[in-house]
């Protein structure tokens, strides 16, 4: 079975060093501990957990408001308080208000804090297997609407599917250079299940900024056509924008996909996809647009990585007339110089490169004489 992270969080120093103590043999918990709410959010930040445990009274932040930032911020993790407070009435209020898997009284006993730490990684990865289950309305509609882009934009409904692809790849390589072996999919679910949808609508706003949209047959398509669904419609008119039209500003393409996205009923842990459509053409020094976000705003690791496979897909793949199309080893080179000019995420570029090597081994990555055998990459 694999291991199982849990976090505890409380300010009594001895409390920690006696369950730190009890579990440091344990083949089948990796218990981790923080006397600082604020700690155990970073951390959250660094590792993947499957249990959060947390004493109620704390200076500064409380458990109470510890565990709702857990709970909006990381929704699958299972919630444990640990409280001395023995009114039922209060525990019965906190359970309800911050949806906790259980509630610990102190003193806490070794067996019976082991046995909650196992009952919520169950909790967790049943309520991962519920979020990714591809049955919902919104998975309907979104693999609809790829299935309608590549029937009227095959090199488009293309690039949508190859980026979706590469971004799970380099979010799976990225992580294995992290957690090493210990990396296992199955806990990034949520978050692969994000990427992939996000990837596969980011650019669906060409459809309606092209000069002129047809299918493979030369008929020209009408916006009723291309979206069937009335509050895609909705969204997409909205924005001002039909087909054949350009306005001045180049990128509209990325407001319509931002707002298909949102007509979207998109479930709790898929929030972020509207979010990853409307900025996956910005950069980390600021450059990007449409709103010159920056490292120093929020960039979340999806947003990089999508930018990432976005971009190089569109230089090895281009879509549109005038622009040239690079080999795999020119685009590295050139998406390796912008990293270091601050643009992307220099690690994530180094990961693309392991990722486009192990992909297509032995396949030449410059064209004509300079040709590049991928064994030679670095």
């Amino acid at each position: 079975m694999d291991e199982i992270r849990a976090l505890i969080v409380d300010d009594d120093p001895d409390f920690l060093k006696s369950v730190a103590r009890r579990f440091r043999k344990d083949s089948q918990i990796a218990l981790r501990t923080s006397s600082s709410p604020f700690e155990a959010l970073h951390m959250l930040t660094e590792q993947d957990y499957a249990v959060v445990l947390c004493d109620w009274k704390m200076p500064g932040m409380g458990g109470e408001e510890l565990l709702k930032v857990v709970g909006t911020s990381y929704p699958d993790i299972a919630k444990v308080l640990i409280t001395g407070v023995a009114d039922r009435f209060e525990i019965a209020q906190a359970v309800s208000e911050l949806g906790l898997d259980s509630v610990l009284i102190k003193p806490v006993e070794t067996d019976e804090l082991r046995r909650r730490i196992l009952e919520g990684a169950r909790a967790q990865m049943a309520r991962l297997a519920r979020a990714t289950k591809p049955t919902g309305t919104v998975t309907k509609l979104s693999t609809l609407l790829i299935r309608l882009v590549c029937g009227m934009d095959a090199p488009l409904g293309e690039h949508l599917r190859r980026t979706a692809a590469l971004s799970l790849q380099l979010y799976d390589r990225s992580m294995r250079s992290v957690h090493g072996s210990k990396f296992n999919p199955k806990y990034h679910l949520e978050f692969r299940s994000t990427l992939h949808h996000a990837s596969l609508l980011h650019d669906i706003g060409e459809l309606f900024t092209s000069p002129k949209l047809e299918t493979e047959t030369g008929r020209s398509i009408s916006t009723s056509e291309a979206l069937l669904f009335d509050d895609v419609i909705e969204a997409v008119a909205t924005v001002g924008t039909q087909p054949g039209q350009r306005q001045e500003t180049t990128p509209e393409h990325v407001e319509i996909s931002y707002r298909v996205a949102c007509a979207l009923p998109w479930e709790p842990h898929l929030q972020m996809v509207p979010f990853l459509c409307r900025h996956h053409h910005e950069r980390l020094d600021g450059s990007g647009y449409p709103d010159g976000m920056s490292k120093k705003g929020n960039f979340p690791l999806p947003l990089r990585i999508l930018s990432i496979a976005d971009r190089f897909d569109s230089l090895t793949n281009p879509r549109f007339a005038g622009r040239e199309r690079l080999a795999k080893y020119d685009a590295l080179e050139l998406l390796s110089e912008h990293a270091k000019d601050g643009q992307y995420d220099e690690r994530l570029v180094d990961s693309l490169w392991e990722v486009v090597r192990s992909s297509h081994s032995g396949e030449q990555l410059r064209d004509g004489e300079h040709t590049r055998e991928i064994e030679q990459l670095r």
